[in-house]
């Protein structure tokens, strides 16, 4: 710390040193009476010039420094975000099945899928949502969530078509949103409660017809890579809710 507040510290003297002793030679020659140019002016003139000069290599050395820190720092910045990229980049899909294979029960199998996944692609928050047919209407019924309210659980319903759910169940695409609305969704922890900013919703697929549906909710996106992985793991629950 003494180092770093020396180099600007030492600049600011010299530039001070190179403004008094510049001045201070002007006004000894404008003063001197006798004829010709004192000695003194050229002393003074030096003095200047010499503080002058040290005072622009301290402040070109300290911009040097300044631009070095911003870089590594920058680099810094960039290998943890490489790192955490790569981290959280593949799913691991052998052990998405074998939570959902010690499963003793369909609903403890959607249970233990949405945990997985959405514990592995570090989301917010989850839910799955199973499609019932009643009276030919198709209704996805909230089955698991994951970090939301319990209260909540009870009571989610979409009849197809309705909302982004709904719209699933009958195109049976995914969707990725990167602007949701706010208060789409509210994801409360123990200090507090945040809106995310990524939701990806895929189907669940059984003879191509939605079956259920995987929502997902994240503070941070979803490359690509991990979406076409989420609809991949989507088939591994797909037998087990219709056993």
């Amino acid at each position: 710390m003494m180092n770093k507040l020396a180099i600007p510290a030492a600049g600011l003297a010299l530039a001070v040193l190179f403004l008094l002793t510049g001045a201070a030679a002007v006004l000894n020659l404008l003063l001197v009476s006798a004829p010709g140019i004192p000695p003194s002016f050229y002393m003074l003139l030096g003095i200047s010039l010499l503080s002058g000069a040290g005072a622009l290599i301290v402040a070109l050395t300290a911009r040097n420094e300044v631009v070095v820190y911003r870089e590594k720092r920058d680099d810094t910045r960039l290998a943890h975000e490489q790192a955490r990229h790569d981290h959280t980049t593949s799913l691991n899909l052998k052990a998405i099945t074998d939570e959902v294979n010690r499963a003793k029960s369909a609903e403890q199998a959607v249970e233990k899928f949405l945990h997985a996944i959405a514990s592995q692609l570090q989301a917010g928050a989850g839910a799955f949502y199973l499609v019932q047919q009643n009276n030919g209407q198709r209704t996805a019924v909230l089955q698991a969530g994951y970090a939301i309210p319990v209260s909540e659980k009870n009571s989610i319903a979409y009849e197809a078509g309705e909302g982004l759910i709904g719209q699933l169940i009958v195109t049976g695409k995914s969707l990725y949103l990167d602007e949701i609305p706010e208060g789409y969704i509210k994801i409360i922890s123990g200090l507090g409660s945040a809106s995310p900013r990524y939701v990806f919703i895929t189907p669940v697929l059984q003879d191509n017809q939605v079956v259920g549906v995987l929502e997902l909710a994240s503070f941070t996106p979803l490359s690509p890579e991990q979406r076409s992985q989420a609809e991949a793991a989507c088939q591994i629950i797909a037998e087990k809710i219709l056993a």
